[in-house]
């Protein structure tokens, strides 16, 4: 299993909730859905949802991902797992990451029956190629920056993944935003049709289709 850490910007306006983090430099945004921009028009729109991997393991699933399980009618879908937050923290932040002028956090998911949130904190690798599946799971593994730009867009925050760093240069490399979302059929799980991750923005799974993954409000969804 390969970990890939992840964390996401929080709202301006983070607004504290019962069941927020504690800790006193966190606190809990408004509910938000996520849907996918693609110039495919068939991904286009779509919108994602908490799909069951394994035990207490969930992925972003695309909404059609359910007729492959489901048949050609499958039932509604909750609100609950269309249902995502951020958890704002100022904790350990960069330089870098405070220059930004955003405010980061943790994108998490309310699993049913758990007392507490759980974070999309890892990726685990496809079985069939070379892409990273975000997974929201219990794991005490740290979270790397992720952000939503000016137009609601979500990006990665961290040093390139394939850049040669001498030992001269490793210490003046800066961080910045990387896109490298796709939608590929994948099978850590289950074969599904999920959200999923490129260290090297190169793919060797046929299905992989480059995407972003955007925030709107809650009840936007069609």
């Amino acid at each position: 299993m390969r970990l890939l850490s992840f964390a996401v910007l929080a709202f301006a306006a983070c607004v504290l909730a019962s069941d927020s983090p504690t800790s006193s430099d966190s606190c809990r945004s408004a509910p938000f859905n996520l849907i996918v921009l693609s110039s495919n028009s068939t991904l286009n729109g779509t919108h994602l949802f908490a799909c069951h991997e394994g035990a207490a393991v969930k992925a972003l699933c695309t909404n059609s991902s359910r007729y492959l399980r489901q048949g050609p009618n499958p039932p509604p879908l909750e609100p609950s797992i269309v249902r995502f937050f951020q958890n704002h923290t100022t904790k350990s932040l960069s330089e870098e990451a405070n220059k930004t002028g955003y405010a980061f956090g943790e994108l998490t998911w309310d699993f049913p029956n758990m007392p507490h949130s759980l974070g999309m904190k890892a990726g685990l690798q496809d079985k069939e190629s070379n892409v990273l599946v975000p997974v929201f799971m219990p794991t005490n593994v740290h979270s790397n920056l992720i952000a939503f730009d000016k137009e609601d867009k979500l990006f990665v925050w961290t040093w390139s993944q394939t850049e040669s760093v001498s030992e001269n240069t490793a210490m003046n490399r800066k961080q910045k935003a990387f896109y490298d979302w796709y939608i590929c059929m994948t099978d850590v799980g289950y074969k599904l049709e999920t959200v999923a991750w490129l260290e090297d923005g190169k793919s060797n799974n046929p299905s992989c289709q480059k995407v972003d993954i955007k925030k709107i409000p809650e009840g936007s969804l069609p």
